[in-house]
């Protein structure tokens, strides 16, 4: 903890427009005095879980935890911020500049920013060891993501608390999050290069952590190891702010080379030069604004669409790194025996497993019975608390466990019939085609027959009227069967 405190204190101290809250899970622990922007919070668990957050990190047991506590805090109690950052306290941020950095670029405007995430679109659970969290839990399609480090919105904790306040648990929190946000159009999704090495039980060390001196880095549990990697990356980023070869030199030199057609430099080394820009980005990048890697992006992007592939492929990489982009892509680049991958960002939500004219009859009741079922349970809530509403409210929950359950099976059946009816349209059409062609064939060798004995006739009686007349014919024939 005192390695956790010192670092929530830097972050205070580099910036003052934030509150750190550090929450402690055991409430026997003595805290420490609170200053004015260092919160300490401790919670009663039998309160979280009367107002239904409980289970978040064990589905199975509905006990309550640390993410149950700070869900509760900062969905229901505390409403007063319009973003938030969760953090484990296994996770490394190398520096508040690094922290400083991804909260000025995304906080201001996306509802969740995240690790890559996966999606089952309808509810097959395929991909994911884990997918059977999200059964009986969300209608599908589902997505889930690593959250050891995730930022918030105010709206999308708004939707978490309506959802706890309807169901009275909280899901897996891997599903919750990337679920409510996949499922709601508003919602805007980021997943940034800099969240990229948040995984799940794997072993870092120093040096791939110096070539991405930005990254946050999830798991690294040793509180020393932490202490002194943070010092190190700490140092890289300093030293390269004295560096003579900096980003924006380096990009003038390319663009120079790459967009001046008057300019002719035999003696550029265009591969050297995409090399440095790419480390000499990364090292610099957590000390620029928002607006200059706003700007850079457009830069990159401009670079990037030549006939020079290897320059593209990096132009475009620097480009998502400055600032991701309302698009899915996946890029792969090895530079000096780095291999750098990242997934960008994702605007709006997943399209439903079934379009709305594609619906069933039982799947629109289904629908119209689950809102219903919501609408009642908020009433309850809001209105008068006494046994026969507890009691109700009980029975309600219960039916949208059936409820969530049967739409989904009715998800599943409705995909099927589709993909069997698609196959069997496109069985119909190769049928078609192939009738078509032989009765064309067919055709077209009567009609060749025709013209031989037609031509047989000729030569006994004119010979010098064949070659014309087979020219002749043979076009017209030709230009109206092929």
């Amino acid at each position: 903890m005192p390695e956790t405190n010192e670092y929530a204190m830097e972050l205070t101290q580099t910036m003052s427009l934030i509150d750190v809250f550090i929450l402690v899970n055991d409430n026997t622990v003595v805290l420490p005095s609170t200053s004015s922007k260092v919160h300490y919070i401790q919670l009663n668990e039998t309160i979280c879980s009367k107002y239904g957050f409980l289970g978040a990190s064990q589905p199975d047991k509905k006990t309550c935890s640390a993410w149950d506590k700070a869900l509760y805090y900062f969905s229901k109690l505390n409403t007063y911020h319009k973003f938030v950052w969760f953090v484990e306290s296994d996770v490394l941020i190398p520096s508040s500049r690094a922290f400083f950095a991804l909260h000025e670029l995304y906080s201001t405007w996306a509802d969740l920013v995240s690790g890559a995430n996966g999606v089952d679109v309808d509810g097959t659970l395929r991909s994911w060891a884990l997918w059977q969290t999200a059964v009986d839990t969300f209608i599908p399609p589902w997505s889930f993501s690593m959250v050891s480090a995730v930022g918030c919105s105010r709206r999308l904790l708004s939707m978490i608390n309506q959802y706890v306040a309807w169901r009275g648990q909280l899901p897996y929190i891997e599903v919750l999050f990337q679920t409510i946000a996949v499922q709601n159009a508003e919602i805007i999704r980021v997943t940034p290069f800099e969240l990229s090495t948040i995984k799940y039980r794997i072993f870092f060390n120093l040096e791939q952590l110096e070539a991405k001196p930005n990254n946050w880095w999830h798991p690294v549990k040793n509180p020393r190891l932490k202490k002194i990697w943070r010092q190190k990356l700490s140092n890289i980023t300093l030293q390269s702010a004295n560096s003579k070869s900096n980003t924006i030199s380096l990009l003038n030199s390319i663009e120079t080379h790459v967009l001046n057609k008057n300019t002719v430099n035999t003696t550029f080394d265009l591969e050297n030069y995409l090399t440095r820009i790419l480390v000499q980005f990364e090292l610099e990048k957590a000390r620029m604004s928002s607006f200059d890697r706003r700007q850079l992006r457009i830069r990159f992007i401009r670079l990037g669409n030549t006939n020079r592939s290897r320059l593209n492929e990096t132009m475009l990489l620097l480009a998502e790194q400055a600032f991701a982009s309302p698009s899915r892509k996946f890029l792969y680049v090895t530079i000096s025996n780095h291999s750098y991958c990242f997934e960008n960002i994702h605007i709006g939500f997943v399209q439903p497993p079934v379009s709305n004219d594609q619906k069933t009859w039982r799947h629109l009741e289904l629908e119209k019975k689950l809102e219903g079922n919501k609408r009642m349970v908020v009433d309850l809530i809001k209105g008068k608390s006494t046994r026969n509403a507890t009691l109700f409210i009980k029975q309600l929950r219960n039916e949208a466990i059936r409820l969530i359950h049967a739409l989904t099976t009715e998800i599943q059946a409705e995909r099927k019939s589709l993909f069997h009816n698609e196959l069997k349209s496109l069985d119909e059409i190769n049928s078609e085609l192939q009738n078509y062609s032989s009765t064309r064939s067919t055709a077209f060798t009567l009609v060749i027959l025709l013209t031989v004995i037609i031509a047989s006739i000729l030569v006994v009686y004119s010979p010098r009227r064949v070659h014309t007349f087979a020219n002749y014919f043979l076009v017209r024939i030709t230009n109206y069967y092929i």
